[in-house]
Protein backbone atom coordinates (compact mmCIF):
# COMPACT_ATOMS: atom_id res chain seq x y z
CA UNK A 1 0.00 0.00 0.00
CA UNK A 2 1.37 3.42 -0.85
CA UNK A 3 1.81 6.09 1.52
CA UNK A 4 -0.86 8.39 0.02
CA UNK A 5 -3.16 5.04 0.42
CA UNK A 6 -2.47 4.84 4.48
CA UNK A 7 -3.10 8.59 4.99
CA UNK A 8 -6.16 8.32 3.18
CA UNK A 9 -7.61 5.18 4.86
CA UNK A 10 -6.58 6.32 7.95
CA UNK A 11 -8.19 9.88 7.49
CA UNK A 12 -11.49 8.36 5.89
CA UNK A 13 -11.90 5.87 9.14
CA UNK A 14 -11.48 9.38 11.37
CA UNK A 15 -14.28 11.17 9.72
CA UNK A 16 -12.15 13.83 7.99
CA UNK A 17 -11.90 15.30 4.56
CA UNK A 18 -8.06 15.79 4.25
CA UNK A 19 -4.80 15.27 6.06
CA UNK A 20 -2.72 18.88 6.54
CA UNK A 21 1.05 17.12 7.47
CA UNK A 22 2.46 20.36 9.10
CA UNK A 23 5.86 18.79 11.35
CA UNK A 24 9.05 18.05 9.67
CA UNK A 25 8.74 14.20 10.02
CA UNK A 26 4.99 14.14 8.79
CA UNK A 27 5.39 16.73 5.61
CA UNK A 28 8.37 14.23 4.35
CA UNK A 29 6.02 11.45 4.95
CA UNK A 30 3.21 12.98 3.02
CA UNK A 31 5.40 13.91 0.15
CA UNK A 32 8.22 12.08 -0.14
CA UNK A 33 10.90 14.64 0.21
CA UNK A 34 11.91 17.08 3.32
CA UNK A 35 11.79 20.64 3.73
CA UNK A 36 15.15 22.16 4.79
CA UNK A 37 13.11 25.35 6.23
CA UNK A 38 11.02 23.33 8.10
CA UNK A 39 13.33 21.57 9.62
CA UNK A 40 15.37 23.96 11.01
CA UNK A 41 12.63 26.34 11.86
CA UNK A 42 10.61 23.91 13.19
CA UNK A 43 7.45 25.79 13.11
CA UNK A 44 3.95 24.53 11.40
CA UNK A 45 3.20 26.06 8.55
CA UNK A 46 6.86 26.74 6.91
CA UNK A 47 5.83 23.85 4.18
CA UNK A 48 2.85 22.29 4.06
CA UNK A 49 0.88 19.15 2.90
CA UNK A 50 -2.59 18.54 2.17
CA UNK A 51 -3.85 14.67 1.23
CA UNK A 52 -7.55 15.26 0.44
CA UNK A 53 -9.02 11.83 1.66
CA UNK A 54 -10.63 11.40 -1.86
CA UNK A 55 -7.92 9.29 -4.48
CA UNK A 56 -10.12 12.32 -6.86
CA UNK A 57 -8.43 15.09 -5.43
CA UNK A 58 -4.64 14.98 -5.69
CA UNK A 59 -2.17 16.43 -2.43
CA UNK A 60 -1.21 20.03 -2.87
CA UNK A 61 1.77 21.12 -0.92
CA UNK A 62 2.27 24.86 0.15
CA UNK A 63 6.49 25.89 0.40
CA UNK A 64 8.39 28.90 -0.39
CA UNK A 65 10.13 29.85 -3.31
CA UNK A 66 13.49 29.69 -1.65
CA UNK A 67 12.95 25.86 -1.98
CA UNK A 68 10.48 25.04 -4.69
CA UNK A 69 13.15 23.66 -7.09
CA UNK A 70 14.39 20.72 -5.73
CA UNK A 71 10.94 19.93 -3.90
CA UNK A 72 9.77 19.22 -7.13
CA UNK A 73 12.59 17.26 -8.37
CA UNK A 74 12.54 15.39 -5.10
CA UNK A 75 8.29 14.95 -4.41
CA UNK A 76 5.63 12.45 -6.23
CA UNK A 77 3.13 15.73 -5.24
CA UNK A 78 2.57 17.73 -8.30
CA UNK A 79 0.23 20.37 -7.37
CA UNK A 80 3.00 22.49 -5.91
CA UNK A 81 2.04 26.05 -4.39
CA UNK A 82 4.46 28.87 -3.47
CA UNK A 83 4.88 31.89 -0.94
CA UNK A 84 7.96 34.38 -1.47
CA UNK A 85 10.38 33.63 1.36
CA UNK A 86 12.73 36.90 2.07
CA UNK A 87 16.34 36.47 3.36
CA UNK A 88 16.72 40.21 5.06
CA UNK A 89 20.94 41.07 4.88
CA UNK A 90 21.57 43.85 7.47
CA UNK A 91 24.57 46.01 7.75
CA UNK A 92 25.49 45.80 10.69
CA UNK A 93 29.15 48.03 10.26
CA UNK A 94 26.78 50.82 10.14
CA UNK A 95 28.80 53.89 11.40
CA UNK A 96 26.78 56.96 13.10
CA UNK A 97 26.99 59.75 11.25
CA UNK A 98 29.88 62.32 11.97
CA UNK A 99 29.14 65.52 13.83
Amino acid sequence: MKVLDRVREAAGKAGLDAVLALSPENFYYCCGCPSYILYTGRIAGLAIVVVPTLESHDPVMIVNDFEEEEIRRKSFVKDIRTYPMWVIRLNLLVTAPAQ
